[in-house]
């Protein structure tokens, strides 16, 4: 039976705001429903932008159509025979990082590219490096200082940089002028920024000099493709919330600065990462936060929608009020009980999310639900657990080996490859420092927590080896998105 509380009397509304959260336990089909809902705006004109999979390499199957014949049968079923599998262009590209000496053979279709300094502005640096109210305070006043003494409007990381080895190293003159500033501050602030240089992220060449492409964010807008980028090879917490926060920043800019806007659809994956407060890096994710912030305020003015997936409606209570379109699949009754908020839902209802199948939920559109509702499957092919992603793509695309680019030459030759940038006022690289800071047995600061994933094998499967919960026969009675 199809539950709903449409009535006769009432008229669907058609907002102008297509924010949409996806919420669900962790195989119930989230990104079943996200990855399709996303597809299939690319054929009415949008910019489809896949943002944010950590290490898992998903979105990156767009371009091949799907072969499980179980998936394409069930399409079929719930579409009379109209379901075909279909490729999309898809454009993948990877944020350059240390990661690459543990994947140096990547499929052709992989563009690894780097990030630009200048694109931090003061703002930026503020939430960025200002992990506490002192550190915050005391880049505030960097800033003023720069502003009143050197007249810059805007400081970059190499100001902050610079300030904090003069105040590290205790230069008369500036300590005058930073007069209460702790020195601990300022070496914390030197560490991350460390971590920053020695990550590549903002490299101008691979080690062996070769030249590493910026991306161009004006060139991804006006590709006919749904771009998909990656993180995989970002070690850190500080590398991803740098990364992902300037790409949000100049595709918000995009936008806003141009008159002709792009409908864009941005698909945000386990959003719930940024917002998690129990995480060592939460404060990372500050300069973040600010730009989904925006997207969710301005997204009606430049024509930005912002698509986003997360276990629980518990862990995105910061922000999910702002969304009037809701998809919820299996969820505990605890959680289901906060879809009230936006629908005026029957307990009963609520207490069967927690054993629905996978790709089978609730849909809320503007205090309207229908229930039970089914997701079509993707018509290309959808990364599952344990399949090889990059093996499967690899054998389509072929493959680009970097293992020679990781090998540095000697000494003498070595050109300034981005990875060892001089700071102003010192001869030390940047490589020194991070080494200084992190070797100092004298040192009494906490050490930041450097992530890693030590099980990064991927099996060698199908990228199609689907989990045996789609198997079981589906409910006749459904509803198609």
């Amino acid at each position: 039976m199809i539950i709903k509380n449409r009535l006769k009397f009432v008229r669907t509304l058609r907002s102008p705001i297509k924010h949409t959260l996806i919420v669900g336990a962790s195989g119930s089909g989230k990104d079943f429903f996200g990855e399709r809902f996303i597809a299939k705006h690319f054929d009415k004109g949008f910019k489809i932008i896949d943002f944010f999979s950590l290490e898992r390499f998903e979105g990156m199957g767009y371009s091949i159509p799907l072969e499980d014949k179980k998936l394409i049968e069930l399409g079929k079923s719930m579409t009379g025979g109209v379901f075909k599998p279909r490729a999309y262009p898809n454009k993948i590209y990877m944020i350059n990082g240390n990661k690459l000496s543990r994947y140096p053979r990547l499929p052709k279709n992989i563009q690894i590219v780097s990030l630009k300094e200048e694109d931090l502005d003061t703002q930026d640096l503020i939430y960025l490096l200002g992990t506490t109210d002192s550190s915050q305070s005391f880049l505030f006043m960097i800033a003023f200082d720069l502003k009143d003494n050197e007249s810059k409007d805007q400081m970059t990381l190499a100001d902050v940089e610079s300030y904090c080895m003069r105040l590290t190293n205790k230069e008369p003159e500036l300590m005058e002028r930073f007069k209460g500033s702790v020195p601990a501050t300022a070496f914390v602030i030197r560490r991350n920024i460390a971590l920053l240089r020695q990550s590549g992220i903002f490299a101008n060449h691979f080690p062996n000099g070769d030249p590493i492409p910026k991306i161009n964010i004006d060139e991804v807008m006006k590709e006919k493709s749904i771009t998909t980028f990656g993180c995989s090879l970002l070690e850190t917490d500080i590398e991803r919330a740098v990364g992902l926060g300037i790409l949000l920043k100049r595709l918000l800019a995009y936008n806003q600065n141009n008159q002709k806007k792009i409908p864009l659809f941005i698909y945000f994956r386990e959003i719930q990462q940024i917002y998690n407060k129990n995480n060592r890096s939460f404060n990372f994710y500050n300069m973040l936060r600010q730009y989904v912030y925006f997207c969710l305020t301005e997204g009606r003015d430049n024509l930005i929608s912002l698509i986003c997936n997360a276990q629980t409606l518990s862990q995105v209570d910061p922000i999910r009020t702002f969304f009037n379109k809701v998809f919820a699949l299996r969820l505990p009754y605890d959680e289901a009980k906060k879809l009230i908020n936006y629908a005026p839902i029957n307990k009963d209802t609520l207490n069967k999310l927690q054993m629905l199948d996978r790709g089978m939920g609730i849909y809320i559109n503007n205090g309207i639900f229908e229930y039970v509702v089914h997701s079509l499957p993707p018509s290309f092919q959808k990364k599952q657990e344990g399949s090889d992603v990059l093996g499967v793509l690899g054998n389509i695309w072929g493959w680009n080996d970097y293992s020679d680019k990781l090998i540095k030459p000697k000494q003498e030759d070595n050109p300034d490859n981005g990875y060892n940038n001089p700071n102003d006022g010192d001869n030390s690289s940047s490589s020194e420092v991070f080494s200084e800071i992190f070797n100092d047995s004298s040192s009494n600061l906490p050490r930041i927590n450097v992530e890693q994933n030590h099980n990064n094998s991927l099996s060698r499967t199908r990228f199609n080896n689907r989990d045996k919960s789609t198997e079981k026969e589906q409910p006749s009675e459904t509803i198609r998105i």
